[in-house]
């Protein structure tokens, strides 16, 4: 079977805006359910991004970077869901921050936004070089490769 070609990077760069929008309409439901249930807008909204960042992980490695190999094996798989929590982590502090400072000024949608527009450009960074790189999360020792 032959090796799926790369996508070029306008491409993922649509399907990665593609998959952040509808993960952000995710996260704006969550956060306006929890908000109307009577908790504070920034927790909320936090709430909601970390909802959102599950199914986020998935879309981007089926669909985003899908064409990049080694997605199905366990190993592969659970190294880049820990590496993409913790970017999730980075991105959720840079979000809430900037929520927290749009509210008083914008709609809590508004805001919302502006978090997400902050850290995508991060996020996408650190996908697309370090989480869903087409090479090992790690380095191979030599002992392993002569195995």
């Amino acid at each position: 079977m032959p090796t799926p070609r790369p996508s070029p990077i306008g491409l993922r760069l649509s399907r990665f805006a593609l998959v952040g929008l509808s993960c952000f309409a995710t996260q704006v439901v969550v956060m306006t359910w929890l908000a109307a249930l009577g908790m504070t807008l920034p927790l909320a909204n936090a709430i909601g991004f970390v909802v959102s960042a599950q199914a986020n992980f998935g879309l981007s490695a089926w669909f985003t970077w899908g064409d990049r190999p080694a997605r199905s094996r366990p190993r592969v798989l659970a190294r880049r869901w820990l590496s993409y929590q913790a970017t999730a982590g980075l991105a959720l502090v840079v979000n809430t921050v900037t929520f927290t400072v749009a509210l008083p000024s914008v709609p809590p949608v508004i805001a919302a936004a502006a978090g997400v527009v902050v850290g995508s450009g991060v996020t996408f960074v650190v996908c697309h070089f370090l989480i869903f790189t087409a090479a090992p999360l790690r380095r191979r020792l030599p002992a392993e490769e002569t195995r």
